[in-house]
């Protein structure tokens, strides 16, 4: 009897120590389970989330030129003007290019700076006040070039062209004459031509690809007050349009003669009064005087227009 009575209690120590085994188990939390204590009334706090390291910002050098200045990148095929004041900047030919005009000792200095300001190049040396116009240029191809015009004395112009085909500046037209209009495509350029007479004068420059095109003729300009007839006075040898072909021919007195255009320095073109086309040589002496045949050109008009 005592014997089953210690098995009955052995019993039931083993089922009272698994139920306390299974208590405890179910008080383990599993992986993944919220370790966090439920949230009883008063202030929560805060779950500020993960996110990425905020990304820093390049450490870059600063601009090689001031923001106001107008740089190459920001540039469209256009014209823009140059000034004491107001310098441009370019890359030309691969390389950050300063165009700028200073002021010194009542000269003016045109200078280019394709390394760095202390490798300036001069471009032109022009005296205070005879200024008229300077442009940086960026044609139509996106070619750059340098226009320039000034006056050296009453109405004695002249304006150069500088292309940026080689490492520096390369003057590539002079006219004597100033500019009056400018596009990215080109210019037009006024002012007087001395030839046989003085003649009020336009001429074209184009500019292609690193270059310009300009035929060599100046156009006299009709519409001037001081355009004018001539008229001639003695016989004069010149070449007259025949269908096509210029054949030798002759004026003789009298006979009423329209200029048209010139290249300055050998040739003149004009139209008669009945719209035939012509033209006669010329050529210049040691004092620069024009000559036909040999006699002064003045020698065979009645009266030539001279002026400037």
């Amino acid at each position: 009897m005592k014997s089953k009575s210690s098995i009955i209690i052995f019993i039931i120590l083993i089922l009272s120590v698994l139920m306390l085994l299974t208590s405890c188990i179910r008080f383990i939390p599993s992986d993944g389970a919220n370790n966090e204590p439920e949230e009883q009334g008063g202030r929560n706090t805060p779950v500020i989330p993960e996110t990425d390291e905020t990304e820093k910002p390049e450490n870059k050098e600063p601009p090689l030129v001031s923001p106001a200045l107008k740089t190459h990148e920001a540039l469209e095929p256009g014209i823009y003007e140059l000034t004491p004041a107001e310098p441009v900047i370019a890359d030309i030919n691969g390389k950050a290019s300063e165009i700028e005009i200073i002021n010194s000792d009542g000269s003016l200095f045109l200078l280019y700076s394709g390394s760095g300001p202390e490798q300036r190049v001069l471009i032109a040396d022009i005296y205070a006040g005879y200024l008229l116009d300077a442009y940086f240029v960026l044609s139509s191809d996106s070619c750059p070039y340098l226009v320039v015009s000034y006056d050296y004395c009453s109405d004695d112009y002249e304006t150069k062209v500088f292309s940026f085909s080689g490492s520096e500046p390369l003057e590539i037209l002079s006219l004597p004459l100033y500019v009056s209009w400018i596009e990215d495509f080109g210019f037009e350029a006024n002012g007087y031509i001395d030839a046989v007479g003085t003649w009020d004068v336009i001429t074209t420059v184009y500019f292609v690809h690193d270059t310009i095109e300009w035929r060599g003729t100046y156009v006299l300009d009709t519409e001037s007050e001081s355009y004018t007839e001539v008229i001639v006075a003695r016989d004069l040898p010149v070449y007259l349009n025949n269908d096509g072909t210029y054949e030798e021919s002759t004026l003789l007195p009298g006979a009423p003669v329209y200029f048209t255009s010139t290249d300055g320095e050998t040739y003149m073109e004009f139209v008669l009064w009945d719209d035939t086309e012509g033209y006669f040589n010329f050529e210049r002496n040691g004092d620069w005087e024009p000559m036909i045949g040999g006699a002064p050109a003045f020698d065979y008009f009645d009266e030539l227009p001279m002026f400037g």
